[in-house]
This record gives structure tokens, sequence and C-alpha cells, in this order.
């Protein structure tokens, strides 16, 4: 058969538009024809090389035509990929949308086979889709269609890279703009309620200490669950944020983090509680051994034992904490506090060290945003470039503290004025 014959592009009119469809004979002998996003007869020439030349290649290995492979046995080999590059719940994420939702619309279409309006018509339905019963149900929020969106097109990007397809069919597809989630800064007199909350309850005395380190470092809530005490350095007054292989931070990168006065004193506290624990682990062990410990000794397996420990332990576990969910959400509950994440506190605390005259690029390394263009989402509020980040989140606190002293007296200056 005459190869010019049975390889050929085509041009094809739609709404309008001018498409490039390539038309080629697959190794079982059925003739496919391919959508394309070529403009030209001449890109559209060099994707049909490129596809027969695959073709070729899979006929002179005996394997079968990689075009021919499912959504869902493709999307399963992306989340493989990803689960190496993605810190775990970001990953958790990509593989709820991908198994939730993605699989079940195109798992047994072939890859190659799905086009933009099936795509489209995906996005469109999701936008529509309904979660909860009766008075409760409610549309499904547009930043979870977006993440679905982008898992697609991040699925089908891979499989170009890897030669399964010629293009990405997810390219030209857009989803409305929608206004993010508007940021709940904490104020003053909402954090002393949540403090409140938390010491109120013995079972929530924990969740002060972390607050206070994700209130004035902006550190993640992961990023502070998993640090240890290797990573604290109390004699430089700097938490080392690290980024390895198995727990990445979001950034990819390991970055410093300066200590405030209040967070060095909540790690102080609780170093000296982690001392004491160690030692007598330590004691135990010797005694069971029957061997004595000296000064020294007890000093260098003491400092042994907290290089791997967490700096917050779960008592019921003895292990770090995995979240702060349950104590989290109760605390809220009694502080009146609504509309508030954990994730709040990171943007407290930007927004406060905005405020307070940090330098933006400064902040941005101490939160660890790789683009500056991420932080200057706090620059809406005049900078005064005249304090450290740091410093500017104490400065911030005290401002406000004594705003409010100030507007206490006026307001008691003014009823003796009245005669109240």
């Amino acid at each position: 058969m005459d190869s010019r014959r049975s390889n050929f592009v085509r041009k094809i009119r739609r709404r309008g538009r001018t498409k490039w469809a390539l038309c080629y004979v697959a190794p079982d002998g059925r003739r496919h024809q391919e959508m394309t996003e070529a403009s030209t007869r001449e890109a559209a020439k060099l994707l049909l090389r490129k596809r027969v030349d695959e073709i070729a290649r899979q006929k002179a290995l005996g394997l079968p035509m990689v075009s021919e492979i499912t959504f869902e046995e493709f999307a399963t080999k992306y989340l493989v990929h990803k689960k190496s590059a993605l810190e775990n719940s970001s990953y958790l994420r990509v593989q709820g949308s991908t198994d939730g939702f993605l699989i079940p619309r195109f798992g047994k279409m072939k890859l190659a086979e799905i086009r933009p309006r099936d795509i489209q018509e995906f996005v469109d339905e999701r936008a529509q889709a309904k979660i909860g019963k009766g008075d409760k149900a409610r549309k499904i929020a547009p930043a979870t269609v977006h993440r679905d969106l982008q898992t697609l097109k991040g699925i089908f990007s891979l499989a170009v890279d890897w030669d399964y397809l010629l293009a990405n069919p997810a390219n030209k597809i857009r989803f409305r703009k929608y206004e993010w989630r508007k940021q709940h800064i904490l104020t003053l007199e909402e954090q002393n309620r949540l403090y409140d909350a938390f010491l109120l309850n013995d079972r929530r005395h924990y969740l002060a200490d972390i607050v206070t380190v994700a209130l004035y470092t902006g550190m993640r809530e992961d990023e502070i669950l998993r640090l240890k005490w290797a990573d604290v350095n109390r004699s430089i007054a700097e938490i080392t944020v690290r980024s390895t292989n198995t727990n990445p931070t979001k950034g990819k990168s390991t970055r410093g983090v300066p200590m405030t006065t209040k967070v060095k004193a909540a790690l102080a506290k609780l170093y000296m509680e982690a001392m004491a624990q160690e030692k007598e682990a330590v004691e135990r062990e010797a005694a069971q051994k029957g061997e004595p410990v000296s000064a020294k000794g007890m000093a260098d397996a003491v400092q042994a034992r907290l290089q791997g420990r967490y700096v917050f332990i779960n008592p019921r576990t003895g292990t770090r904490y995995i979240d702060t969910k349950l104590g989290w959400k109760a605390s809220l509950r009694d502080a009146n506090v609504v509309d508030f994440r954990f994730h709040d506190l990171r943007h407290t605390f930007a927004t406060r060290a905005i405020r307070g005259g940090a330098d933006v690029a400064k902040l941005q390394k101490i939160l660890g945003h790789k683009d500056v263009s991420t932080t200057m989402r706090y620059v809406h509020l005049a900078t005064l470039d005249t304090t450290s980040v740091i410093g500017a989140v104490d400065l911030f606190e005290v401002q406000q503290q004594k705003l409010a002293e100030a507007q206490a007296a006026a307001a008691k200056s003014e009823q003796v004025a009245s005669g109240d």
C-alpha cells in the first residue's frame, strides 16, 4: 500500500475554525483519524511524521500502540509519578480528583480519543453538580472544579511528555473566573478568645504552642508538626524547615525561619519538658541494665535522643501529631471564631508582617514562596520598609494593643465628661 495515500493530513472546518486531522493506518490495519491543535498544514505534517515514526517503532519492537492505552491506565501511571513529586497533602488532593471524578468519567476511553469537547462537557457538568441533600444541597465550589481541570491538564501534559499523545486536548479548555475565598485575618480579640479556648480545656493545651509557632513564623501546619529538635537552633533563634525526598515542603526547598520572642519562649518551655522526659527514659534504661550513668554520659545520651525527637509529641501515641482537626474545630466553636482555617494563621502572620513594615523579599524567603508574586498578595496594605520581618510582627501586636488602650481611655474620658 502506498504510504503517501495511507498516511496524510486533512483539513476540517468546524464552527468557522480550521482544524487539521492526522489520517494514518495503525499496526492493527485499522485507519485512524486523530484531531490535532496544529494551525497549519506544515505543522500537521510534522505531527503526522512523528506518529508514523512511532507506529514503525512500535511494530519493530512488537509493542502495542501507546495511543491504545486507556485514560485509566495512564492516570494510574500519572499518580505513581506524582506520589514522589508532591508533598502528601497535595498528592492526596490530586489522587482524590483523579480516582473520584476523572477516572469514572474518562477511564474506559482511549487516551488518544479524548477530545476538547469531551473535557469541556465534563467541566460544565462539574460546575453544575451539587453536593448534599435537600435544603443543604449546594453547588460544588468553583475552586474544586478548577483543581479537577488542572489535574486533567497535568495528566495530558505528562502524556505528551512521555510520547503517548501529540498534543494536550485540555490546553484550550477554560473555566470561568471565580473569586478566591476571602482570607480571614485573625484580630487580636479573636486571638485572645482562641487562646482561652485552648487553655481552658486540658486536652487542647498543646494547641496553644502549635498556634504560637504558626502565628509568629508563618510556617504551614505540616511543617510545624514534622518539626524536630534537631532543626531548632536556639542559640541563633532560627528554625530550619527541611525539604526531603520523602517529605518535600510545598516549595521543595529548605529554608530558615527566625523565631520571635514568643516562639522562643514557647519552644524553651517545650525543650525543658522534653529534656526531663528523655532524662527519665535514660535513667530507666540504665536502671534496667544495672549500669550507672555519669553526668556527661547522661547529657550526651539526652542530647542524642532529642535530636531525633519531634517537637510536638502526642502523649497518647508517643509520636508526633498528624493533624490538629478535632481540637482545632472545637476551639474555634468555643471561641466563636467563624470561617477560619489553620492555614489562615499563615495569612495572618504575613499580613501583620506587611502592616508592621516588613521587607517583601525577606518575607518571601521566610514563607518559602518561589515566586514573589505570591508574597505580593499580602501587599494590598501600606508598607514601611523600616523593620525586620519578625520585628514587624511583634510591632504590629504592640501597636494594636496600644490602640485598644487609647480607645478605652478615650471612651472613659468621654463618660467622665458627660457625667455618667
